[in-house]
């Protein structure tokens, strides 16, 4: 006689819910129910009650939220004349919202919500949970040893008290500002450059305006030859000494990058100069005139070497592609201000400006400026 016992699936079933969750990369299977039954026994899946169909794989056959299963038991080859029926419940772990975080020059504070149903959370630097790390109940985690200005990607789970995983929630942060590039670039002028207003031009040296340039990993726009302190052309190398078409009095400096920093430039001075001179950086769109910068007038007696300016805490040009030019007094290479973009220039001691024609057999002297831009704010 068979022993009821074995005739009966035990009634010491115990279900464990199981996790619908997108870290383990599958739905549970009917194999995820667990149940308490004889040692060495076997369990069998039916859909229904009695007669019905056996699920054969139950190991890759995914369970449906609030199907009913139906289990017997197996033992030395006989099963049992009942079925136990087994009502299936998935759960999903909510996923955490990303909260505000705290971003320094080298580090960041990430923080993300609550999730409803979480009894913990893991943190990681990469989308893989299994290297992340249990940060418990905090919702909170300081990451240390980063770089300046960069953005950074990391992530987070939470998870439950059934071992339930929710998705993964990606935060992203950009660690602060490195601070004023342009002024740790510089060297013995800092102390004129922090004392400068917004936007005024403030006097440096040909070794920090390359420093600046380095630094901000600037483009240079305009005359880009070799500096040199002395620009008179010879009666026989006018036309072919600079950067402009020559014989021409359309000799236009390159257009502006739209929406970059102009943050510093250089430009030479005329031959023998009357005396000392002011400038400032300006761009002309269509013939409207817009200060780049404010006029610079330190000047105390005439000069005939290049001259290097870096803009404090210059404002972002416009969606617009200018030109530039610097205007100056008397004794230094000028722009028209009523001839759109046309550059003048001062020959000799001769005083006033003329229009730029740089003719072979004449003796000309051209400014030759050129302009930093940089897309990215660095001050």
């Amino acid at each position: 006689m068979i022993p009821n016992a074995l005739k009966n699936l035990i009634l010491m079933l115990v279900i464990v819910t199981a996790c619908n969750t997108v870290v383990q990369a599958q739905t549970p299977t009917i194999s995820s129910l667990t149940v308490t039954h004889e040692a060495d026994a076997t369990i069998k899946w039916y859909d229904a009650l009695t007669g019905g169909t056996l699920y054969a794989s139950p190991g890759t056959t995914n369970l449906v939220s609030g199907q009913i299963y139906y289990a017997s038991q197996t033992l030395n080859g006989v099963e049992s004349a009942s079925r136990f029926a087994v009502t299936a419940t998935l759960v999903t772990q909510t996923a955490p919202a990303a909260a505000d975080h705290t971003p320094a020059q080298t580090q960041v504070v990430w923080n993300w919500n609550s999730a409803s149903g979480a009894t913990g959370y893991k943190w990681g630097t990469t989308n893989v949970y299994a290297d992340a790390t249990n940060m418990l109940t905090a919702r909170t985690n300081t990451e240390t040893g980063l770089t300046c200005n960069t953005s950074y990607s990391r992530y987070v789970w939470a998870y439950n008290a059934s071992g339930c995983v929710s998705a993964v929630t990606a935060l992203t942060q950009t660690t602060s500002s490195c601070g004023d590039a342009v002024y740790t670039a510089l060297s013995g002028s800092r102390a004129s450059y922090t004392a400068a207003a917004a936007n005024d031009l403030v006097k440096i040296t040909a070794a920090e305006y390359a420093s600046v340039k380095t630094a901000l990993s600037a483009t240079a726009i305009g005359y880009t030859g070799a500096f040199t302190n002395d620009w008179a052309t010879s009666a026989t190398s006018g036309s072919t000494t600079f950067s402009y078409n020559a014989n021409s009095n359309e000799n236009t400096i390159q257009t502006y990058s739209a929406l970059n920093y102009p943050v510093a430039f250089t430009f030479h001075p005329g031959l023998n100069p009357q005396g000392a001179y002011t400038c400032q950086l300006k761009y002309n769109n269509g013939g409207t005139l817009v200060n780049v910068s404010s006029v610079f007038s330190g000047a105390t007696a005439a000069v005939t070497d290049r001259q290097y300016f870096v803009i404090k805490t210059p404002t972002q040009l416009p969606n617009a592609t200018p030109y530039i030019a610097v205007y100056s007094s008397g004794g230094i290479a000028t722009i028209n201000a009523t001839g759109s973009h046309y550059w003048s220039w001062v020959e000799g001691n001769q005083t006033g400006a003329k229009t730029l024609e740089s003719v072979t057999g004449g003796s000309s002297q051209l400014p030759s400026p050129q302009v930093l831009q940089t897309s990215t704010k660095q001050w």
